[in-house]
């Protein structure tokens, strides 16, 4: 009966290890994710503000030319 009761013991120690180590990972993941989303947004933002600066010069540039 206590062989039965160590295997169990054991094998719940397996699985709680198992699951904080995925606790663990979880957290990382939403810390990399909480700083990449804001990163790729500021990202894209400035993107947004080079081709629409691009597009006013080059309207200037074809009105002067007309």
């Amino acid at each position: 009966m206590e062989l039965l009761a160590k295997e169990v013991s054991g094998s719940q120690h397996t699985f709680m290890r198992k699951s904080v180590g995925f606790l663990i990972v979880l957290w990382g993941l939403s810390q990399f994710f909480s700083t990449a989303f804001p990163a790729l947004d500021s990202a894209a933002r400035e993107s947004f503000q080079t081709i629409e600066v691009a597009a006013q010069v080059s309207q200037a540039q074809l009105l002067e030319a007309n």
